[in-house]
């Protein structure tokens, strides 16, 4: 009778990993299947891949964006003027304006010409009377063709009026309202003169700084020797 012989399970499973070992084995080292003949063969296409070229983008530049065609910059000239460099501009010279010339018969405006430096002398009239007196100021022509007015005011008891005046001769007329003589002084105004005039209800006296008057007759109005022109 015939015996048959059982392997266990760890000898099995030993024999088949070396089987599978060799079997491995065998594969890789066989040489490649021979090319029959007569058939070309074609090596398979090997993908060339050439470098990739990455520019580096502009400074400023972002991504989707491209610098300006051209920037404008500051002129060279302010930048010259700013630094005070030899390349800064000359300035041009102011154009002198004139006064246009005025058409004959035309009236000329007024002009800045400070004209107190004229009136060097100075006149006051005080009123110490209780009724009130007119005084009309009139200026002679130096060459005798007449006067011509220039102020005339009404002074009430206690007024006084003091005006600088330039010199030259005065016509200075004293007149009290509703009648009465006239009373008239030709005054021969000087550089720096001071002449003072006082009415009263019966008189109108002056008085010069530089020559008072000695005597009655040389303090009053129209026999002072003030107003004797």
């Amino acid at each position: 009778m015939l015996r048959t012989r059982r392997f266990g399970g760890t000898a099995v499973r030993r024999w088949l990993m070396v089987a599978m070992v060799a079997v491995i084995t065998a594969g890789c080292g066989a040489a490649p299947a021979a090319t029959p003949p007569g058939i070309p063969v074609t090596p398979p296409p090997t993908a060339s891949r050439s470098p990739a070229t990455i520019s580096a983008p502009s400074a400023g530049a972002g991504p989707s964006e491209s610098a300006p065609a051209s920037v404008t910059s500051a002129p060279s000239s302010f930048a010259a003027v700013a630094t005070g460099g030899p390349s800064a501009p000359v300035l041009p010279t102011p154009i002198a304006k004139h006064a246009p010339t005025p058409k004959p018969g035309a009236t000329l405006g007024p002009t800045p010409v400070d004209i107190g430096v004229l009136f060097t002398a100075n006149v006051d009239v005080m009123n110490l009377g209780q009724r009130e007196i007119d005084v009309a100021v009139d200026v002679g022509d130096p060459s005798g063709g007449g006067t011509s007015n220039i102020a005339t005011l009404r002074l009430q008891e206690f007024d006084l009026n003091s005006e600088p005046v330039p010199t030259g001769l005065y016509v200075i007329t004293f007149t009290r309202p509703g009648g009465g003589k006239a009373l008239v002084c030709n005054v021969n105004v000087v550089d720096k003169d001071q002449l003072h005039f006082v009415a009263t209800d019966a008189a109108v006296l002056v008085a010069r700084d530089s020559a008072p008057g000695a005597s009655g007759a040389d303090l009053v109005v129209p026999t002072s020797k003030v107003c004797q022109g």
